[in-house]
């Protein structure tokens, strides 16, 4: 019978790291707060005709005010946190105002089709979908956020190697570097706004696997754009072609992520090590447990032999008392 058929893990789960929870929930409703401000000054900048803060202090391009609106309505509901001992109206009024804020800015951007109005929608749904008993939802919404994130940051890195790698060739994808910071961050808020539900479940729970795997997509994630910044910034100033750029950059990434998987690999075999020993332990400890059986097994049949010799000897006797019903 193997392992799978002696035992079911159905319905078994790791506990959850609730202190890792509470950071990455605060976290989330920071960066929802900083999406909030900057979404605000550019609304004031329309509002007030100043161009800096139209542009959001970064690139030469004015973030549309209709965009603005969209990432404020979505990163408000972000910022704020309900719990147990909240009243029942507050959690009504908030989870109807979520509802709300998502659909306005759904069905709002559906109006206009371009990257940054699907984008908005595709968020604006999203987060109608955590309001709702829809099965998977959070996975959905988690989908979603990752694309955003994955959106955002790609405009920034676009418009940082536009200009570290100037004079290489022309690009298609055109969104500016303030939407991209502001997807990125705001995408990430929602991704970490709900870490224990989804997909994100498996990084939060009391594990060194959990641990591990974490830190690995942070790192990841930071080392990558980085190593194609520095990829680029070497080839313009080598005067590289394309594709000996891509190849050095892909390269490169490829040496990162086996360090990364190395290390990871290296923190997880003390654990796997420590789990070893405490496995042959409870191997030696049975084992002593069986020994011991054994043994009480043999006495029992030692005094069952003996038993069965003085009854045998007493048989032959003649006595007043019948002492073999005695003895049995």
């Amino acid at each position: 019978m193997t392992n799978a058929d002696s035992y079911s893990l159905k319905g078994i789960h790791l506990p959850e790291d609730l202190d890792l929870i509470l950071r990455i929930k605060g976290l989330a409703r920071v960066i929802s707060l900083v999406v909030a401000m900057f979404s605000v000054l550019v609304v004031a900048g329309w509002m007030t005709g100043i161009r800096y803060l139209k542009i959001m202090f970064v690139g030469p391009s004015v973030m549309p005010i209709e965009v603005a609106v969209s990432l404020l309505l979505i990163a408000i509901p972000l910022m704020f946190r309900l719990t147990n001992k909240t009243p029942k109206g507050l959690q009504v009024i908030y989870k109807s105002v979520t509802i709300v804020f998502g659909i306005v800015v759904g069905v709002g951007n559906l109006l206009h089709f371009s990257i940054l109005n699907v984008s908005l929608s595709l968020l604006g749904w999203a987060l109608v979908l955590t309001r709702t008993k829809i099965p998977f939802r959070f996975k959905l919404m988690q989908l979603v956020a990752f694309g955003i994130v994955m959106l955002g940051l790609c405009a920034v890195m676009v418009n940082v190697y536009r200009y570290l790698a100037s004079g290489l060739g022309t690009g298609i994808f055109d969104v500016p570097m303030n939407v991209g910071v502001l997807f990125a961050l705001l995408g990430e808020a929602l991704l970490l706004r709900w870490p224990n539900r989804g997909f994100m479940g498996l990084f939060n729970t009391e594990s060194l696997t959990s641990v591990v795997a974490f830190r690995t997509l942070v790192l990841n994630m930071i080392l990558t754009p980085v190593v194609g910044g520095i990829g680029l910034a070497v080839a313009r100033r080598m005067s590289l072609a394309v594709f000996e750029t891509v190849a050095a950059v892909v390269t490169i990434q490829m040496v990162v992520f086996a360090m990364l998987m190395w290390f990871g690999v290296k923190r997880l075999y003390e654990w796997e090590l420590e789990r070893l020993i405490a496995k042959e332990e409870a191997r030696v400890r049975d084992l002593g447990l069986s020994m011991s059986n054994e043994d009480m097994k043999a006495k029992v049949a030692g005094l069952e032999e003996t038993k069965e010799r003085y009854l045998k000897n007493l048989r032959q006797m003649n006595g007043v008392w019948n002492l073999e019903e005695y003895f049995e």
